[in-house]
């Protein structure tokens, strides 16, 4: 079991301005060890469980992929401290358009990572995509949530935004 996901998803849904240097596929633990010579990269990133509501079959010229929706690739963009925060929120302007709002709240309930949903939640809101983070708003309300940073990479000092219990620790 496996999907290409990230900003190789991404690529595929037209919303990533150029080509990544590497790909990066996601599959059940545990993960083999990445691939990296001359001619690609393919990095490897392991999951407990693949939310197989966010994987299509997406058809290539020598066959066909597993591919993350628009939703699940969006979800798991905040999963990881891989890519910086503006590389994230740039690429998610552009794939907001194929994002439906029903399928995100769908995945995002199946989702094993509430701070993932949460840092998504405030980037969307940031990008005035608010019929995308109104139902994931709306869905947190009944979780327990503790403030978390929105970067990784900063200090975890900043001032909390209450609605997505947020660190706001960096600007967009």
């Amino acid at each position: 079991p496996y999907y290409v996901g990230l900003f190789s998803a991404a690529v595929l849904y037209g919303a990533a301005r150029q080509q990544p240097m590497e790909d990066f596929v996601f599959v059940q633990n545990p993960a083999p060890q990445s691939i990296d010579n001359d001619k690609f990269k393919i990095n490897f990133l392991a999951k407990t469980e693949l939310i197989q509501d966010g994987i299509i079959q997406r058809k290539t010229r020598t066959g066909y992929m597993n591919v993350s929706t628009p939703e699940l690739t969006a979800l798991d963009l905040f999963d990881t401290n891989a890519f910086s925060l503006s590389s994230k929120a740039i690429v998610l302007q552009e794939l907001a358009e194929r994002i439906g709002p029903f399928i995100l709240l769908k995945i995002a309930t199946q989702y094993p990572n509430t701070a993932a949903i949460q840092r998504l939640g405030y980037v969307l809101e940031w990008a005035q995509e608010y019929r995308l983070a109104k139902p994931l708003a709306k869905f947190l309300k009944r979780k327990p949530l503790d403030p978390i940073p929105l970067s990784y990479e900063k200090e975890q000092t900043g001032e909390v935004d209450s609605r997505w219990q947020i660190i706001k620790n960096v600007e967009i």
